[in-house]
């Protein structure tokens, strides 16, 4: 008779709930977002209109996401109740996130008021503006992959910082 080992069950639940596919889709629209709000600038739209479009498309893939999952992944793979250690993670995550966008709002802050938080990169030249954006995005990225364990996002980052530089190193407008 085989012995169930309740921590490989949770494991493999866990996975079957991070390896949907959503995700994917969700890291693809969030890059569709940026690029619409960068073709309303293209456009001649103001920087007020370019943050509102960004905002919205960028809050319409997450609710989005939230919704796929509820409809599509929870019915699929059950409506599973985590142990106490992945509850502590998934916490653990939201928390490092929640940091990760205090620390977002405040450098949005010291732009607006002339403190750009580029400056100290300023000796890289046209690749301090990436530098300062993969390491805005590839934090948070890095704690979802540690916390969630789903290590495929750290492909997403990955891929998100190569395109910056590659845009800036083709002298192309970066943000």
């Amino acid at each position: 008779m085989n012995e169930l080992n309740l921590r490989a069950i949770e494991f493999r639940s866990w996975k079957a709930r991070q390896e949907d596919g959503l995700f994917d889709i969700y890291f693809g629209a969030l890059m569709l977002a940026i690029a619409m709000s960068a073709l309303t600038e293209a456009l001649g739209a103001t920087s007020l209109v370019r943050l509102v479009t960004l905002v919205v498309l960028q809050s319409a893939a997450a609710g989005g996401l939230a919704l796929a999952k509820r409809r599509y992944t929870t019915p699929r793979a059950g409506a599973v109740k985590f142990g106490a250690a992945r509850a502590r993670r998934s916490r653990a995550s939201v928390i490092a996130l929640a940091v990760c966008v205090l620390a977002t709002v405040a450098l949005v802050v010291l732009t607006a008021v002339g403190r750009s938080p580029v400056d100290p990169f300023h000796r890289l030249g046209r690749f301090a503006l990436p530098t300062v954006v993969t390491l805005i995005v590839g934090i948070p990225l890095t704690a979802l992959a540690i916390f969630l364990q789903f290590e495929r996002i750290l492909l997403h980052g990955a891929l998100f910082a190569a395109a910056a530089f590659a845009l800036a190193a083709s002298g192309k407008s970066f943000m």
